[in-house]
């Protein structure tokens, strides 16, 4: 069946709708493990990227079958082909494998579960803690803006949580526009087929035989 201008219009409205209320639910899941412990909220941020990266390549493999594959897959492995298809720009690469980094550290070293960022700090040269600032602040320039430096030096739980927030976003974002490609690569298989069956109609007389 041919996809009309109408239903099309629907299929885009739909998708546009599906963004907006993924990146509500966003900002709410994150918004809720901010008032957490640093600890907790870093892992917790760790695990709902590492989710949407998941579902993100299930939407471009268009296959649930391959959910327990990418279950197995490291979330570096994951940033790894998610890059190599073109679905992930260098600086999230970046900004995710940071997060991986710090949540690897906390979640593998019992000393490590009264992590606190203010602590963490104190433990780094001025040079270091720049280092930490730019690889966990979510950015497409060389260098995050002043405000959100001095933001991540203030509260730098909630300078990770915007990062985090723009990131799983992107992510989810991704994820619809590619659900939102394929119906509109069957809805133009449907058509091309309606129409060869209304001027070629011997063709699927050929093949019926």
């Amino acid at each position: 069946m041919a996809m009309s201008i109408d239903v099309f219009e629907k299929e885009v409205y739909k998708t546009l709708d599906e963004i907006s209320n993924n990146s509500k639910k966003t900002i709410i899941s994150i918004s809720k493990i901010v008032s957490g412990s640093d600890w907790s909220f870093v892992i917790k941020v760790h695990a709902l990227i590492e989710s949407s990266l998941s579902r993100l390549l299930i939407a471009k493999t268009d296959d649930v079958l391959f959910a327990k594959f990418f279950d197995r897959m490291s979330i570096s492995q994951k940033v790894d082909l998610l890059k190599q298809l073109k679905l992930l720009e260098n600086y999230e690469c970046t900004f995710i494998n940071n997060v991986s980094k710090l949540r690897n550290k906390l979640a593998h070293s019992p000393d490590e579960w009264n992590f606190t960022f203010k602590k963490h700090f104190k433990t780094m040269t001025e040079t270091e803690q720049n280092v930490f600032i730019n690889g966990l602040c979510l950015t497409d320039k060389q260098k995050p803006g002043v405000e959100l430096v001095e933001l991540f030096k203030l509260k730098p739980k909630y300078a990770i949580w915007i990062s985090a927030n723009i990131s799983i976003i992107l992510l989810n974002n991704r994820e619809e526009i590619i659900k939102l490609g394929k119906t509109i690569n069957d809805a133009q298989l449907d058509e091309s087929e309606r129409l060869l069956k209304q001027h070629l109609p011997e063709l699927f007389l050929k093949i019926k035989k």
